[in-house]
């Protein structure tokens, strides 16, 4: 049976890596948002041009500005960040030299809670990032309504 250490790790090493593939999938969901409203501006952005005369006002501009906004938080979600979704070895060797083999469950623990601690810093870093995505969603429908409004 494993003892509560194996346990607290465990559960520690599963929520990192429940983190890392939501930053995946995070980063992979602003690709596609970042793609969908670059194709609204591609393909209904010049018939709103031509319908506003070439100036950018009223639904056009409500519809740049919405661009502008998808394109800045999709590069703030893919901007490359400090995550830490594991331990280095040397740390780990280097506090607990000497340590008896009857200690891993000393040793364990220390894993566990060392890790958790990395968890607890990316979840800020993980939360702000899911906002970001969700205005983004936000912003690509205003895009295309207003986009569409202009024609």
């Amino acid at each position: 049976m494993d003892s509560v250490e194996d346990l607290a790790y465990g559960a520690a090493v599963a929520a990192l890596d429940r983190q890392y593939a939501s930053l995946t999938d995070l980063r992979a969901r602003a690709a596609t948002l970042l793609s969908a409203a670059a194709l609204v501006a591609a393909f209904i952005g010049p018939d709103a041009m031509r319908a506003g005369g070439g100036s950018l006002s009223g639904w056009l501009a409500v519809g740049v500005a919405a661009l502008a906004v998808v394109m800045g938080l999709a590069l703030a979600i893919l901007w490359p960040r400090q995550f830490v979704f594991r331990l280095k070895a040397d740390v780990i060797l280097d506090d607990h030299a000497g340590t008896d083999d009857s200690d891993t469950r000393q040793v364990t623990a220390f894993l566990a809670r060392a890790l958790d601690r990395h968890h607890d810093l990316n979840e800020g870093i993980l939360l702000r990032l899911h906002l970001c995505a969700r205005l983004a969603c936000i912003a690509v429908g205003v895009e295309t309504v207003s986009l569409i409004l202009a024609v």
